[in-house]
């Protein structure tokens, strides 16, 4: 799922790109996303008030989409933000990744297809 969503962030906006890690606090700490994101030449940039993003994760049925400042795009990393998924007015276009494992499980199930770099 994470090198899916990172390449669907290469795809919606190419090498650069500065995408807006929404989802738990330990996915910075152990750099889950860092590392899909640098190697399609892209990085994460974090919520800096951790306890903010916890209330948010809790709020955000009421509150929309919030992307780091700075972001191109939004990857949304916490299942609570997944209900953010079509919101208008988004200020950067938004990857749900479990939409992208989704898709993944699909197109395993109905057409064999595995991709490249998460065969075994």
């Amino acid at each position: 799922m994470v090198t899916l969503s990172a390449q669907a962030a290469l795809e919606k906006n190419g090498k650069g790109a500065r995408s807006g890690v929404l989802g738990s606090p330990a996915l910075r700490q152990i750099g889950l996303f860092d590392r899909a994101l640098a190697a399609n030449g892209m990085h994460g940039l974090y919520p800096q008030d951790e306890p903010a993003l916890l209330a948010a994760i809790q709020s955000v049925k009421r509150s929309g989409p919030s992307p780091a400042a700075g972001a191109d795009l939004c990857l949304v990393d916490c299942t609570e933000f997944s209900l953010l998924r079509g919101e208008p007015g988004s200020p950067v276009p938004v990857i749900d990744t479990l939409d992208v494992l989704t898709r993944a499980i699909r197109d395993f199930v109905f057409c064999g297809f595995v991709p490249a770099e998460v065969q075994v």
